[in-house]
């Protein structure tokens, strides 16, 4: 038996990773079917999608998805600014957070399945083209 080179090893560890990605990505999908129903903690919803996107922000980029990296860190920020009460009054009650977290959920599903490690542009694209309600993209 060969020893895997190490490409083939960080090769694995980035498919590991993208999986990951996938079950984290698909489990914020899951919250977000529930969230801002009237008998769910939104509070806690909340807190459970800045983590799940946490983690993939600090994953992201060490195996060479830049793409998916850009479009967290700027998801993550926005979560941080909202739940700091920075980001022009969004209220977690607002229906079209709901909606932006959908759209920021599923660009960041289709990048990761996209089965290719990305440059940073395709983050950068995704989010300008992207038609969010309340979520601005910082000014440069």
């Amino acid at each position: 038996m060969t020893k895997p080179s190490y490409q083939e090893t960080i090769d694995g560890m980035a498919d590991e990773f993208r999986d990951d990605a996938i079950a984290r990505l698909t489990s914020i999908t899951e919250i977000l079917a529930g969230f801002q129903h009237v008998d769910n903690d939104i509070e806690d919803d909340f807190s459970k999608i800045s983590r799940q996107v946490h983690s993939i922000k600090g994953t992201a980029r060490t195996f060479g998805f830049h793409g998916l990296s850009y479009i967290a860190c700027a998801l993550y920020a926005w979560l941080q600014d909202i739940e700091k009460g920075k980001s022009d009054a969004v209220s977690l009650q607002d229906r079209a957070l709901g909606k932006d977290l959908e759209i920021f959920t599923a660009l960041m599903l289709n990048i990761t399945e996209a089965k290719d490690r990305q440059v940073e542009q395709q983050g950068v694209d995704a989010l300008d083209d992207a038609e969010f309600t309340l979520y601005r993209l910082p000014s440069h």
